[in-house]
């Protein structure tokens, strides 16, 4: 009788690991590589929502008004360039939405003088997946398309709102701004 109740529990413990090695083995595990293509933008997100721009705490001290100047400097010109067939800024809009595309800014002064940087980051509005990301002026323009045929060596909170724009633009409509 002992020996009856212990092999009960034996092939009870065997069933039990069976079925968990074949309960694991039905899961797929993705690795996601870091040479991953980047998601095709053009013609799918038909909406930009603009976050308030953050500002560097060094840069807010000098410059409090430049993360203002550069987030209606990058309004301005995607409506200039028309590629993106509604912008909203954030307060106006519910954050959640499917097609529509999160613009995230992170300002920096520079090391001496006047030049400024912003850490670009476009999201998914519905997914809060990134799917680019890039510091302005920088060479990483490269990846929403042409740089633009100006100097970005030195640029104002204005300016850098204007390569703001076109970044945007070019990635969410994949064709090069006109400029």
């Amino acid at each position: 009788m002992h020996n009856t109740i212990h092999m009960r529990r034996i092939f009870l413990f065997g069933l039990i690991a069976a079925a968990m090695i074949a309960l694991l083995s039905c899961t797929a595990l993705k690795t996601v590589g870091i040479d991953e293509p980047e998601i095709a933008l053009d013609g799918v997100y038909r909406k930009v929502i603009i976050q308030r721009f953050d500002l560097d705490p060094q840069l807010a001290k000098t410059h409090p008004e430049a993360a203002a100047q550069c987030e209606n400097a990058a309004l301005q010109e995607m409506m200039n360039i028309g590629a993106v067939p509604q912008i909203e800024k954030a307060g106006d809009a519910t954050l959640r939405q499917r097609y529509a595309v999160v613009l995230k800014a992170y300002l920096r002064g520079g090391q001496s003088g006047p030049a400024f940087s912003a850490d670009v980051r476009l999201i998914d509005a519905y997914t809060g997946k990134t799917l680019r990301q890039a510091t302005l002026p920088g060479d990483s323009m490269s990846a929403a398309g042409p740089r633009p045929k100006r100097k970005t060596a030195d640029v104002s909170a204005q300016e850098l709102g204007v390569l703001i724009g076109e970044y945007v633009s070019t990635a969410v409509s994949g064709e090069a701004a006109d400029r």
